[in-house]
């Protein structure tokens, strides 16, 4: 939210102030970044890699990984979760498409699941992160590690 306090400021709490470093915030050992809201250029470029896969297939993660990600460890992490949720699609539409072999009708119906799961996460990855929170495509495999 665009209200959320940052480090620093104060938070009122029956009557009396307190530092928002004091707050105790639920931790969420998933994700490590929960309840600090996205800051300056991460902005841009936490949503970034999710959406920009729309575009360009794995070549926007990758991308971002290789740039933003050396320096910000919350970037690198959505463009990695990214990333290897493309290669995973991008395996499972080959399998797809392998099954146009036995079938067109089959295929098609294979094909078009896989090409809807993959829209329909990247959607969802994409708001996700824009709110701020750790995205897990469900499925991926994890190739590119930490």
């Amino acid at each position: 939210p665009g209200d959320a306090p940052y480090a620093g400021q104060v938070i009122w709490e029956h009557e009396r102030a307190l530092p928002y470093a004091d707050l105790r915030l639920p931790a969420d050992r998933r994700d490590p970044w929960a309840g600090s809201p996205l800051r300056g250029s991460e902005r841009f470029a936490v949503p970034a890699p999710h959406w920009t896969a729309l575009i360009s297939t794995w070549v926007g993660p990758a991308l971002i990984l290789l740039t933003a990600g050396e320096n910000n460890l919350r970037i690198r992490e959505h463009a990695r979760r990214s990333l290897n949720f493309e290669i995973t699609m991008a395996l499972l539409l080959l399998g797809a498409s392998l099954i146009t072999l036995t079938g067109f009708v089959p295929g098609v119906l294979a094909v078009g699941g896989v090409v809807g799961l993959w829209f329909v996460a990247r959607v969802v990855g994409a708001v996700r992160a824009a709110r701020g929170r750790v995205v897990r495509y469900p499925g991926s495999i994890p190739f590119i590690r930490g």
